[in-house]
């Protein structure tokens, strides 16, 4: 089904207390997905068609003011004031925070990606993420 997914780690950990089993899951990206790609021609993050995040790189949240390195990926507020962008490494910074397994209900100006269904994810103006599934960070091939 369009929500199956390709679960590629599983650890288990001992602690003080006893034995306990942790599931890592991290998903793989679907075929269909929205890419954000650097100048060398290489996939850097991408949001899939059931709501999953992959960054090459890593996740800053809470950032104040940004300021984009060129050739990144910019979003703006009405202002023109960056509040989130993807910088050609792959790492996503935001103003805001990233909600991940959210309510997928945008309202107002929004940077929205949507499938046949409807949003999977959006950027809202303040410079939150809000994604139906989860992020992964240090994708190797987002």
């Amino acid at each position: 089904d369009a929500d199956s997914n390709t679960w590629t780690s599983n650890t288990c950990d001992t602690t003080s207390g006893g034995a306990s089993c942790l599931l890592v899951c991290n998903p793989s990206p679907s075929k269909n997905k929205w890419v954000v790609w650097n100048t060398t021609n290489e996939g850097v993050a991408s949001i899939d068609e059931n709501g999953y995040m992959f960054l090459r790189e890593s996740l800053f949240e809470s950032q104040g003011s940004l300021k984009p390195p060129d050739n990144s990926f910019i979003i703006e507020d009405k202002t023109g004031t960056p509040v989130a962008y993807i910088n050609g490494s792959g790492s996503l910074f935001l103003t805001g925070t990233a909600h991940e397994l959210a309510t997928m209900s945008p309202s107002g100006s929004n940077f929205e990606i949507w499938n046949s269904a409807g949003p999977v994810a959006y950027f809202t103006s303040t410079g939150d993420l809000y994604l139906k599934k989860i992020l992964t960070q240090n994708y190797a091939s987002p």
